[in-house]
């Protein structure tokens, strides 16, 4: 057919199907419209014929197409500009008498009579094929239902129930489901991934008022900070990603437990002191406190403030062979 890439792309983008594309030697007999014009002649343009049997040929085509479309309609009533007309007329004039034009006759009859014999490969591995397709598309629905079922559990059971506080176990029927959506989440998050937990959403933060750092004497007892924490109460590299993230959401959290907190203690200062090379029977570890603001408005140099803020020894940790005594206020969280 005559401009099939053409055809091609016009049809693409015709998003309202508003245009319905047909070849013009096997259809033109239909359209009354067209039998003026011979064959030979529909083949030098891309003709066009709209309801009232209006007949189109070379830009003017183009025209109509783009108004019908809509969208491109802009476009289409820019083509009808005189000058912008001239030149896309004789463009087109140029671009049609290029083509190659290749007329359909009995010679482009397939021969249906005598098809091929499908090969003994093609029996054994290809005669069932479309049903594996379409065996294998129900499961993959299958699957992606399955999971849309454990997100939209997971979803509901952290996002709504438990963000906004509701009580499930009101009645035996709440209480029934919660336990089963619970056993749904553990389910989920095992096997498949979806993990449960809103982290660093805007109210994460909410409460996280205090930052946490671990200081020690050197030998000229001169005050340095072990590297974890920084002097600004940054965490330092290379502390970031997963160990940040259990320091965030279990040691300091907006709740703080002295006896999670002492874990992590422990686990910073033998470490670090290890690596710091640090006899750490010999070193008294200082834990230092700074109070950060983190208002859900806006507010000037709030970073800076923040940085800029004063620590406070607010307890110590020492070792004693495998053995570490951490001392902490009874309750950090009204400091």
């Amino acid at each position: 057919p005559l401009c099939g890439k053409t055809v091609l792309v016009l049809n693409h983008f015709d998003v309202f199907k508003c245009i319905d594309f047909r070849g013009a030697q096997s259809n033109a007999a239909n359209y009354p419209a067209l039998h003026s014009i011979s064959p030979q002649t529909l083949l030098t343009d891309l003709y066009a014929v709209d309801k009232e049997n209006n007949v189109y040929a070379g830009v003017d085509t183009y025209i109509q197409v783009f108004i019908k479309m809509r969208y491109l309609a802009a476009i289409g009533h820019l083509l009808k500009v005189s000058v912008v007309y001239q030149f896309a007329r004789d463009r087109y004039r140029k671009i049609a008498d290029s083509r190659v034009r290749i007329s359909c006759n009995d010679s482009c009859v397939v021969d249906y009579e005598n098809p091929v014999k499908p090969s003994l490969y093609e029996t054994l591995f290809f005669a069932d094929a479309i049903k594996t397709q379409k065996r294998n598309i129900h499961r993959l629905c299958k699957i992606l239902i399955l999971f849309f079922v454990f997100q939209i559990n997971s979803s509901v059971h952290y996002g709504l129930l438990y963000r906004l506080d509701v009580d499930t176990k009101s009645n035996v029927v709440s209480a029934l489901l919660a336990n089963l959506s619970n056993t749904v989440v553990f389910f989920s998050n095992s096997f498949v991934g979806i993990t449960p937990h809103a982290l660093y959403l805007h109210d994460h933060f909410e409460g996280y008022n205090h930052l946490i750092a671990i200081t020690y004497l050197d030998k000229q007892g001169e005050e340095q900070w072990l590297p974890f924490v920084s002097p600004e109460g940054r965490m330092e590299a290379p502390n970031w990603g997963r160990v940040h993230s259990m320091w965030a959401n279990i040691a300091v959290t907006p709740n703080i437990d002295n006896q999670r907190l002492s874990k992590f203690i422990m686990k910073t200062t033998a470490f670090w002191g290890i690596g710091s090379q640090l006899d750490l029977d010999k070193t008294t570890f200082n834990i230092k406190l700074k109070k950060v603001s983190t208002p859900f408005y806006w507010v000037n140099d709030l970073l800076k403030i923040n940085l800029s803020g004063d620590w406070v020894t607010i307890g110590t940790a020492n070792w004693s062979g495998s053995v570490i005594d951490v001392r902490l206020p009874k309750d950090i969280n009204v400091l």
